[in-house]
């Protein structure tokens, strides 16, 4: 029934030339006119890509929707995660590594017995 369901989406809404979603509130909205959770991003985007190598077919828009979603979702669990387990006064330090962590250009890394931090760029 799910794998049905998925299919739908994917032949129905996922791979129409015009229209299709934009952002993240129009894939939130597809996923539930089809009765497909969030959770199933995933097996989603699995059977997203076999279906569109088997047709030939390239949706990399919908592509880097759909990952995008799903890093999106990753992050806010480990900030979730992250922050709950810090104490109140180091909250805004940790964020802030996070955010350091995914969107700066380079890679910090902080030496737990030496003040100095060590910075390199990719």
């Amino acid at each position: 029934m799910r794998n049905d369901a998925i299919s739908s989406l994917i032949v129905e809404s996922l791979t129409i030339a015009d229209g299709g979603p934009t952002d993240s509130n129009s894939l939130k909205t597809l996923f539930h006119q089809h009765g497909i959770n969030m959770r199933y991003l995933g097996r989603v985007i699995d059977i997203f890509r076999r279906y569109c190598s088997e047709k030939g077919l390239k949706f990399k828009h919908i592509e880097f929707l759909l990952e995008k979603e799903i890093f999106l979702k990753s992050l806010k669990h480990v900030i979730t995660l992250t922050l709950s387990q810090t104490p109140l006064e180091y909250t805004y330090f940790i964020f802030a590594h996070i955010l350091n962590s995914v969107f700066s250009p380079h890679i910090i890394m902080y030496d737990i017995f030496l003040p100095s931090i060590i910075l390199f760029t990719l």
